[in-house]
């Protein structure tokens, strides 16, 4: 048995609450670390998360006129998996997080957080993108995958440098 749901406008909200996350995230930590070039790189992070964000309410805005009464289907375990991918991602976790655990986090710890957190989106993004029915919401999404690649390249070269 299948569950329809109006994907669309379900999965578009989805991914914005995910980059609104990353954009909080990447923000406080650019506070909270006091490295220059680190800070400077989580606040072009939260930068580019913003422009994903826009992306999707762009998306979400044309196919709520467009496209209002078509159903997404998708296989019951698939859309567990979606829901479980951003009830148990990192950025959700990082913000249900104590402040004091929040402020004892070290550089290590942040880099870490914020490899995962671009890991599950890209996860997200890809398993969305497949089932996807229009080539251009495919291609929004595969554009943000790209990015958030960049974001995982640029995060792993700089824990690299930690050890």
């Amino acid at each position: 048995m299948e569950i329809k749901f109006s994907s669309y406008i379900e999965v578009f909200n989805v991914a914005m609450n995910l980059e609104e996350a990353g954009i909080k995230f990447y923000e406080e930590m650019s506070k909270k670390i006091k490295k220059s070039a680190i800070s400077k790189l989580f606040l072009q992070l939260a930068k580019d998360e913003k422009k994903h964000r826009q992306i999707f309410l762009g998306l979400r805005d044309e196919f709520s006129k467009s496209f209002a009464d078509e159903i997404w289907t998708i296989e019951p375990l698939e859309k567990e998996y979606l829901r479980n991918l951003v009830e148990t991602g990192v950025f959700y976790e990082v913000a249900h997080l104590p402040a004091m655990t929040v402020k004892t986090l070290n550089e290590k710890d942040v880099f870490s957080i914020g490899i995962q957190a671009e890991k599950d989106s890209i996860l997200f993004y890809t398993t969305v993108s497949e089932k996807s029915l229009g080539s251009s919401t495919k291609e929004a999404f595969n554009k943000v995958i790209q990015e958030e690649k960049k974001h995982l390249d640029i995060l792993n070269k700089y824990i690299k440098e930690l050890k």
